[in-house]
């Protein structure tokens, strides 16, 4: 799972440069959705590998003054791998992002206003050999790789009515988010992403070797939490949740080894009134 989300953040940093891609393009001439549109959908297939949809693209400056914010309607990424329930890996009715443009011009600094995700799904696989269907990125040049410098304010990201699965055949674990509705806020920084992640409504399913530990259960979670991507390794700072009116709370850390791939905890877990470490 951590590696799923080192990859998925190295995908994020590149949704980034690619959204602040599109809208320089805004800066220099005023675009209608007609003329938008075919340009990004040929960026995209510089940047990602998979096929992508792209229903529409249209600006947001001025329902967003003084902000620009670029919309993209209807927007999927396929990319089928054998064995995988599903072939689409990201779909999206609307997508909306909203930069500080003069934090970027004038300081080099990249700050995200607002990013909404409205009405979609994310389904990330892994096979049993390790083969996965979220590396839709093409190789990047060795100088290209290095985040230690890139910064990054998230002042605003929030999920609205969105599905998250992952399915892990090799270590034959499967985890199904229902109709998640919640928000993100934090920064990365030199490689550390600190991060608050509140989530208001949402069911989870838990199945580890064709077990069911959840099944359809409510939940509702707030997490503080900074994670690197080299080394992996996430550090719990606080978090608290609610499964079926059930109170939890956790702490601690957890990494993965950079050559065997193994996990090591180094939580404590308390439920309800019961403290229980572990």
């Amino acid at each position: 799972m951590l590696k799923a989300l080192k990859i998925f953040l190295i995908v994020f940093a590149t949704l980034l440069l690619f959204l602040l891609m599109t809208v320089s393009f805004a800066l220099w001439i005023v675009f209608t959705p007609e003329k938008l549109t075919p340009i990004v959908r040929k960026e995209a297939a510089r940047y990602i590998t998979c096929p992508a949809e792209i229903g529409g693209v249209e600006l947001t400056f001025f329902s967003t003054f003084p902000h620009f914010g670029i919309k993209v309607n209807q927007i999927k990424l396929i990319n089928p791998v054998p064995g995988a329930p599903n072939d689409t890996l990201f779909r999206a009715d609307q997508l909306t992002g909203i930069i500080d443009l003069d934090a970027w011009y004038n300081n080099n600094d990249i700050r995200i206003e607002e990013l909404i995700l409205s009405q979609g799904a994310i389904h990330l696989f892994t096979d049993s050999l390790g083969n996965v269907n979220y590396d839709i990125l093409p190789p990047l040049p060795e100088e290209e790789t290095d985040t230690t410098n890139v910064a990054a304010g998230l002042e605003n990201i929030r999920f609205e009515s969105v599905d998250f699965s992952y399915v892990d055949q090799s270590a034959a674990t499967s985890v199904l988010i229902q109709n998640l509705t919640g928000s993100l806020t934090g920064t990365y920084n030199s490689g550390v992403l600190s991060s608050r992640i509140v989530t208001d409504k949402g069911t989870v399913t838990l199945e580890y070797d064709k077990e069911k530990y959840l099944d359809k259960v409510d939940l509702q979670l707030n997490l503080q939490s900074e994670m690197t991507t080299d080394p992996v390794k996430m550090v719990i700072r606080e978090a608290s949740a609610t499964l079926n009116t059930l109170p939890a709370e956790a702490a601690g850390s957890f990494s993965m080894d950079p050559v065997s791939e193994n996990l090591s905890f180094d939580l404590n877990f308390r439920v309800a009134s019961s403290p229980v470490e572990k």
